[in-house]
């Protein structure tokens, strides 16, 4: 499982590096490990608008105080942005080895359960509509009644869904998948998916033994309000 408040190198260049082979190895393998074409697009856009306030300090008797001033603050905004992107996409990512993980600059240690059992009971699933076409995701298990609650012995919860103007019933007709440590978290669609029902089945994982993960969800359907 790989960490996600050392990984990232605290001085600038180091730090540059690090995160122009994240972005291009996710690039080159965001097919084999599931990484929605919209989020890496989002990764790629942050890059973009990170880069030239790094290209603009790296000769430090050249660059001005607001150079430096507005470098800080993207910088805080992009780590940020990776942690978010780290943790949703690739800390739990079953598509993902632990040398793949080594491989873009992530922390990977043991876990300290040395025995997982298998999850019987999956979890709730619920879909709330908000406005700008975005649907909130919360997940539960049966006896926390109302409260959003990861299963203790699940590393993280998976979500596959589909917009479709038919209804589908079986998880098998999903086309798109997201990833999560957290029980509760938003999905985002453009505004020309407003209107579109979305419908999604949830399970949860044992991101070591797929075999004990649990079984899928009854199907949640939202409509996206715009």
């Amino acid at each position: 499982m790989a960490r996600t408040k050392s990984y990232i190198p605290g001085e600038d260049n180091p730090f540059n590096t690090w995160q122009n082979n994240l972005v291009d190895t996710v690039t080159a393998n965001s097919a084999i490990w599931n990484i929605q074409p919209a989020r890496l697009a989002d990764l790629q856009g942050e890059r973009t608008t990170y880069q030239p306030l790094y290209n603009a300090i790296i000769n430090k008797n050249d660059r001005t105080k607001a150079q430096v001033t507005a470098h800080r603050t993207g910088r805080k905004k992009y780590m940020k942005f990776l942690r978010q992107f780290v943790r949703e996409h690739l800390a739990h990512n079953s598509a993902l080895s632990d040398g793949d993980r080594i491989g873009i600059g992530l922390t990977v240690r043991k876990s300290h359960r040395s025995v997982r059992v298998p999850i019987n009971d999956p979890p709730l699933l619920r879909l709330d509509s908000l406005q700008g076409c975005i649907l909130q995701v919360s997940c539960r298990r049966d006896k926390d009644e109302n409260r959003t609650s990861m299963h203790p012995d699940a590393d993280d919860v998976e979500v596959r869904y589909i917009l479709s103007d038919t209804p589908i019933e079986s998880v098998t007709a999903c086309n798109q998948i997201v990833i999560s440590t957290r029980s509760r978290f938003i999905l985002r669609f453009e505004q020309l998916d407003a209107g579109k029902y979305c419908y999604a089945f949830a399970r949860w994982r044992v991101a070591s033994h797929a075999a004990k993960n649990s079984a899928w969800s009854h199907r949640a359907a939202r409509m996206v309000a715009g």
